[in-house]
């Protein structure tokens, strides 16, 4: 399947543990489609194929599991994940977002980075939602996901600009052809299919 404008979310939470970041998500109409991967030891390859049909990758860590133990440190549990999701992906295609933190401040999202300096090397951000954030509709809350909005666009519109620049450049390649037979006519189109045989299958002609 295409990866088109797919956005996943990759964690070994429960999807029930982010359905307030899947909402979110699904309000984008930009968006057309979103894939939440659960994460298991013993699902390497089903990781591997959801990666493969996504665009963009969130991962996801919450707190509630005990720890900030995404990268870097012992018990750590996203090296692995995080360096495939960029190494396919792209850098610029990944974010990090930590959930259920006591403290969301921009001091401690740079404490993080500074101890588990992968998440700063694979992704391009890192985002720490606390449960007051996600419950009220604070001015802090709202400019992260702004932000997160902000990056998912610009993936997508890079890819988008790359495909118009790669249809455009074909279109126009086609039409010179198309205007050099219009000139020449068919005997120049049989001269150009001799040359390219004799050229590609003999190595005949030097000039």
């Amino acid at each position: 399947m295409p990866r088109g404008r797919r956005v996943g979310i990759f964690s070994r939470e429960p999807s029930e543990s982010y359905k307030w970041l899947t909402d979110f998500l699904l309000g984008l109409s930009f968006i057309k489609g979103l894939l939440c991967s659960k994460i298991s030891n013993s699902n390497d390859w089903s990781f591997r194929e959801d990666v493969n049909q996504c665009k963009f990758a969130i991962l996801y860590h919450s707190r509630n599991r005990g720890r900030l133990n995404v990268t870097d440190v012992t018990d750590s549990l996203y090296d692995d994940e995080l360096d495939y999701l960029s190494s396919s992906l792209g850098k610029a295609n990944v974010i990090v977002i930590i959930d259920d933190v006591e403290d969301s401040s921009d001091q401690e999202k740079e404490r993080i980075q500074q101890g588990q300096t992968t998440i700063t090397d694979k992704a391009t951000g890192l985002f720490l939602f606390s449960k007051e954030d996600k419950y009220t509709n604070s001015n802090m809350k709202e400019k992260k996901l702004q932000e997160i909005e902000s990056l998912i666009r610009r993936s997508f519109q890079l890819m988008g600009l790359s495909s118009h620049f790669q249809t455009g450049t074909m279109i126009h390649k086609m039409g010179r052809w198309q205007n050099a037979l219009m000139f020449f006519g068919l005997p120049a189109l049989v001269v150009l299919y001799i040359y390219g045989f004799l050229y590609y299958n003999f190595r005949v002609i030097t000039w």
